[in-house]
């Protein structure tokens, strides 16, 4: 009977310690970046400042300008949208939480890389459990 408790609590641990290894600490932001008439924007370049630490990660738009940025680490962000030609766009007041994916998208007006646009508004969540 020992033997058996043993090995059922073992189980346990062991199935434990995986579901704590399968949490994320981190966070995503994605979306699409677009001209002002609401074509896509391949190419662009989505740059993302974690306003605490001041590091940086970009992406890059696809063919259908969309972009997804690398696992980031949960915090504060300024989120900025570039393309030679246009405006840059950028949204502040972003905070990743755990596991959260943002999404963020950019409207880019004709312009020189000069100008910026800058938005202040919270990100909206995507459900990522269904």
């Amino acid at each position: 009977m020992q033997v058996l408790v043993r090995m059922i609590l073992a189980a346990a641990l062991l199935t434990a310690s995986g579901a704590v290894e399968a949490q994320t600490i981190t966070g995503t932001i994605t979306g699409t970046v677009k001209d002002s008439s609401g074509g896509v924007l391949p190419g662009a370049t989505v740059t993302m400042t974690q306003l605490d630490t001041n590091r940086q990660q970009t992406a890059v738009t696809d063919p259908e300008g969309r972009y997804t940025s690398p696992p980031l680490q949960l915090g504060n962000y300024r989120v900025e949208a570039s393309l030679s030609g246009f405006k840059s766009a950028l949204q502040s007041g972003v905070t990743l939480t755990l596991d959260e994916v943002a999404r963020l998208d950019f409207v880019l007006g004709v312009g020189s890389l000069q100008e910026v646009v800058e938005v202040a508004a919270q990100a909206s969540m995507v459900d990522s459990q269904t």
